[in-house]
């Protein structure tokens, strides 16, 4: 199913979760936002190198079927008018409103770790991580998330480290 505009993702056949978590990027990369003074989602290539910031962000709880729901935390550069959209994202499966502080892995306690990039004529195309180490400390009710990550893509997807800091945007 093609979403509305002129984007699309194209995921992987047989895998429900993707296909919704496109979905969701598409419908995110659609809202015009601006970053808040203290939110903070940025990465580097490398130990020594600099740390490129999100010129958007979002950290919310999203529903991907009735009744399952996760925690997403996002950040990008560029946009669908000039081609050039750099996107990561991640998420862990929500379970309750109580304080979570811990390092999840990729393949352990559901955290997901993907990359979206432009493709070319309004396109997005979408590489999953290969390996991923993200820890997270988020407090639902004031609010405020912070942490760590560290990713491997494969291929030509360079594997960034990174952190993220928010005050708002999880309801």
């Amino acid at each position: 199913m093609a979403p509305e505009g002129n984007a699309f993702i194209k995921p992987p056949q047989g895998m429900e979760y993707f296909t919704m978590s496109n979905e969701r990027r598409l419908q995110t990369l659609q809202k015009k936002r601006t970053v808040e003074a203290n939110d903070i989602f940025k990465w580097r290539f490398n130990a020594e190198g600099e740390f490129i910031e999100a010129s958007d962000t979002g950290a919310y709880l999203w529903e991907g079927r009735p009744g399952q729901f996760y925690w997403v935390w996002e950040g990008w550069t560029g946009s669908h008018d000039t081609n050039d959209i750099f996107f990561y994202d991640f998420s862990i499966p929500y379970v309750d409103d109580e304080i979570i502080d811990r390092t999840f892995t990729l393949g352990t306690g559901g955290l997901t770790f993907d990359h979206a990039f432009s493709k070319g004529n309004g396109q997005l195309d979408v590489a999953r991580a290969q390996s991923a180490t993200v820890h997270i400390k988020l407090d639902p009710k004031t609010r405020q998330s912070e942490g760590y990550f560290e990713t491997v893509f494969l291929g030509i997807h360079q594997s960034p480290e990174g952190k993220f800091s928010f005050e708002r945007k999880i309801p």
